[in-house]
């Protein structure tokens, strides 16, 4: 039979867009025969292997596809993505770079080029790059928003200022501004404006609220803690939807209820959802959570079993299930996921060198760490509260005091690795790591009556805190220790932690990152500042 190259790379393409890259990648190995000769066919064939997490076989096929076309921009731009993804970040730059220098006026191979300097934390050369891309094309709506995060994190007044100044510039109450509205009131939030929600409040008043804006806002106002605003401007707002209330909303009502620690008008709302929208994860977490509230310990117990079996399974499903297990008092399984004794470490650094004293070396990263933390409030989706927290990944910066700091929190995490001893099937284990990597670090600066909420990592694998400085309060009371295994919601579930931990200035506490972990408060004038990250294992492919 006659193959017909062109084709099926037509049709492969076709099914790629359509997120079908196994049924791609099988006709593709169709025309494997007389496919050596096409760049066309190679790319396909690497961008699918991509998606589907096959990185040898993307790599291969990238360089074939560069071998038939040196001078495509395409295919430099998307091997750049492929490098990006594996971190190799400078091999990524070099062809990002290649592919500009081929289609000067591409602005989506500029702006990829830029969030790789965001994803590393150069901060001036992501600035730099897109403020080029707006330069030719100013509607270019990602880069705007990467544009004011780099502006953000980098904090100065005049940045700041400029953020503002774009975004106003842009703003309409549009449905498709909600990310850029949402982004202005933040930054106004982080400044610490009494008024961070004007535009919001503007809005309801001229009658400009889409069910889009309405939803963010709500949302802004359950991160800010003010729940009788957030439930009052629900229910003023109800008459719009003029007798149909979307999906959505009816699932952010539930929540309301939630939060307000009304798990029976929680549930009914709930259930007042379409089965078929009943089945989405979100709903799914929401449920679990109301049927503990509930004291329907084992219904939620099978919800979270549920999840932890998906695809989709993430580190706060496994907290769900901790607590499942707690509440329905099967301990064998709690003491097995939340085993206190081998998974929180508390590991002292090894002293760095150049440094006689361990601390020395804290005062001295201490002063480095407070030059960064900006007189702002906490970022929204965070869960400390009276305190203020860096942006970015701190270990991203350019600092030789923050690098040396992470190579000595990188021996403390092999030695906590080397020293576990876990089933296969644990779901902590992770057979075979060669390398980890960071998948997020920052600086958290606590004042008097600060604490964390209780709370979950799901960027991480393996979480960590090292304690620069702790105050004087730790003595008493265990103010400011480390608690783990108490849920949040804690107006809502009536629940306390089942190990602390002491801070130690010098040291590391290592635990996974599913783990329910918060602090108490503290009530004195010092500071407990402290460097925190998510450790995750780094994929070893050779390109």
């Amino acid at each position: 039979m006659q193959i017909n190259l062109e084709q099926i790379i037509q049709i492969s393409f076709q099914l790629y867009k359509n997120n079908q890259y196994t049924k791609a990648l099988a006709l593709l190995d169709k025309a494997i025969g007389v496919s050596q000769s096409s760049a066309d066919y190679w790319l396909i064939v690497a961008l699918c292997s991509q998606k589907e997490k096959m990185f040898q076989k993307s790599g291969f096929a990238f360089k074939k596809a560069l071998h038939l076309a040196n001078n495509n921009s395409e295919i430099f731009g998307s091997y750049a993505g492929l490098l990006t993804e594996l971190r190799f970040f400078k091999q990524a730059e070099n062809y990002y770079k290649k592919a500009i220098a081929f289609a000067p006026d591409n602005v989506i191979h500029k702006h990829n080029l830029g969030l790789l300097y965001f994803r590393q934390n150069k901060l001036n050369d992501a600035i730099s790059q897109f403020s080029t891309v707006l330069k030719n094309k100013h509607t270019f709506r990602r880069s705007v928003e990467f544009l004011i995060k780099c502006l953000v994190m980098r904090g100065n007044h005049d940045d700041i200022e400029r953020a503002l100044d774009i975004l106003a510039e842009n703003l309409t109450f549009d449905e498709n501004d909600s990310v850029w509205l949402r982004m202005y009131s933040e930054i106004l939030w982080l400044k610490k404006n009494m008024d961070w929600d004007h535009l919001y409040v503007q809005a309801i008043k001229d009658d400009k609220f889409s069910p889009k804006l309405l939803f963010d806002y709500i949302n802004m106002l359950f991160q800010s803690e003010q729940v009788d605003k957030a439930e009052r401007i629900f229910y003023e707002q109800f008459h719009n939807f003029n007798g149909y209330m979307p999906e959505e909303f009816i699932y952010l009502e539930s929540m309301l209820a939630y939060q307000r620690g009304n798990a029976d008008k929680a549930y009914d709302v709930l259930n007042a959802i379409k089965k078929e929208a009943q089945l989405q994860v979100s709903h799914i977490r929401l449920k679990s959570r109301i049927f503990l509230a509930l004291r329907r310990f084992n219904e939620a117990r099978e919800l979270c079993e549920y999840l932890v079996s998906l695809p989709s399974v993430c580190q706060g499903d496994y907290a769900l299930l901790a607590s499942c297990y707690k509440f329905c008092g099967d301990l064998e399984k709690y003491r097995n996921l939340y085993d206190f004794d081998k998974l929180v470490k508390v590991i002292p650094i090894v002293l760095p060198d150049k440094f006689i004293d361990i601390n020395l070396f804290n005062r001295a990263l201490e002063e480095e760490l407070n030059a960064k933390h900006q007189n702002f409030n906490h970022p929204l989706e965070q869960s400390l509260r009276h305190g203020s927290q860096t942006l970015g990944n701190l270990f991203n910066c350019d600092s030789d005091l923050i690098n040396t700091l992470k190579q000595s929190l990188v021996l403390a995490i092999w030695s906590y690795l080397k020293h576990l001893d876990l089933q296969d099937a644990h779901p902590f284990n992770r057979n075979n790591v060669d390398e980890i990597d960071f998948s997020g670090a920052w600086s958290v600066k606590l004042s008097k009556h600060g604490f964390h909420k209780n709370h979950f990592h799901n960027d991480g694998w393996i979480s960590g805190c090292y304690y620069v400085n702790v105050p004087t309060a730790i003595d008493s009371d265990g103010q400011g220790w480390i608690k783990f295994g108490q849920m949040e919601s804690e107006e809502t579930i009536d629940d306390i932690p089942d190990f602390l931990v002491k801070p130690v200035a010098g040291c590391i506490v290592l635990f996974p990152s599913y783990m329910w972990h918060g602090t108490n408060v503290f009530n004195d004038s010092s500071h407990r500042i402290t460097v925190a990250f998510d450790v995750v294992p780094k994929r070893s492919v050779g390109l």
